[in-house]
């Protein structure tokens, strides 16, 4: 240890050798009775002295700390005396926007009920006044909804078809998307032929899963030998099922059987099967495939297949709970989908 000579602590002057070039005490108890000393101060805003340790206070409590700070920003803005909106009482307001006298009006005033009693009329058109909705929690008639497509198409907005109804403009808003989507009828409600086709291909072929990938991988290959495509297998352990080939280009590609969902009306993939889960099946860890270059899914039955690259379902599906969903036999609509399948629908142009 360097030595820095002997020197006088400036608190008990007694002699003791230096360990460091600026150390003037001996020890860590006379630093802090030095640290601690009593400094008797005025506060900046009362003028009373008060005792403080060290020098940090300025105040000789909260309260003379906040109308300190209050007194120096406060606005020196007069405002003239205003009637409460609540209780009609005269106050001064502290601001422009203060028009309640108390805490309790201002929440009297934020209630709904005072809210609706208190609306102001908009005015749609001169001499027109807003009205109060008349048909509120009352269904629609097919003869209303007929009223409002009309009018719709005719430029009308919905505040004044409303207006007409006697509806609010959000509930014919949401009207709106009742009546479009049902031109797309529930599934349980297209029960066509072609679902009654798929009910028959799964019952011959028993619900095995072997049967039902042989049969699926057999409608992939015939189409993909329809498309020019060269079919080599892969090998055993591998990510990829198959090869494909075409001018001179090679690509990896995993093949896929989709479930068909009777109450939806739908085959789906859940996302799950591209994850690999740990030990206790809760927690997903990793995407399974990294070597593989698209995906091909097929729908039995329908005997239409799908084909999607690996890029843009490693970019879309983020999460097991995710589920891609196929619509070959029937019209539909997609909301909040992983992907929309629709564009990779038996489009095997997509593997360049």
């Amino acid at each position: 240890m360097r030595d820095y000579g002997i020197s006088k602590c400036n608190i008990c002057n007694n002699d003791f050798r230096k360990t460091g070039s600026s150390q003037i005490y001996c020890s860590t108890k006379c630093r802090t009775k030095d640290y601690r000393e009593i400094i008797i101060k005025k506060c900046k805003n009362c003028n009373k002295e008060f005792e403080v340790v060290g020098n940090n206070n300025t105040w000789c409590s909260k309260k003379c700390k906040d109308a300190y700070f209050n007194a120096k920003y406060r606005s020196t803005k007069k405002f003239n005396d205003i009637k409460c909106v609540v209780c009609n009482e005269l106050f001064t307001p502290k601001n422009y926007k203060n028009n309640t006298c108390s805490d309790k009006c201002r929440k009297v005033k934020k209630s709904s009920l005072f809210r609706r009693k208190n609306r102001k009329p908009v005015k749609i058109k001169e001499g027109v006044i807003f009205k109060e909705p008349k048909y509120e929690n009352i269904k629609y008639s097919p003869v209303e909804d007929r009223a409002i497509s009309i009018l719709k198409n005719n430029g009308f907005t919905a505040d004044q078809i409303g207006e007409v109804t006697g509806r609010k403009a959000r509930s014919i808003r949401n009207r709106e998307l009742e009546v479009s989507l049902d031109k797309y009828k529930y599934a349980k409600d297209l029960k066509n032929e072609s679902t009654e086709i798929i009910k028959k291909v799964l019952t011959k072929l028993d619900y095995n899963t072997k049967l039902i990938e042989s049969y699926s991988n057999n409608v992939v290959f015939n189409k993909l030998l329809e498309n020019k495509f060269k079919i080599y297998k892969g090998r055993e352990g591998s990510q990829f099922d198959i090869v494909l080939e075409k001018n001179n280009k090679f690509f990896k590609v995993q093949l896929k059987t989709t479930r068909y969902y009777e109450v939806a009306n739908s085959f789906q993939q859940m996302a799950v099967t591209f994850y690999h889960y740990d030990i206790h099946k809760k927690k997903y860890d990793y995407f399974k495939y990294d070597d593989v270059d698209y995906f091909i899914f097929t729908c039995i039955g329908v005997d239409k297949a799908y084909a999607i690259p690996m890029s843009v379902i490693k970019k879309t599906i983020t999460k097991p709970t995710s589920v891609l969903t196929f619509y070959p036999h029937r019209p539909h609509r997609f909301f909040d989908a992983a992907i929309n399948t629709d564009n990779f629908f038996e489009n095997f142009d997509t593997i360049i």
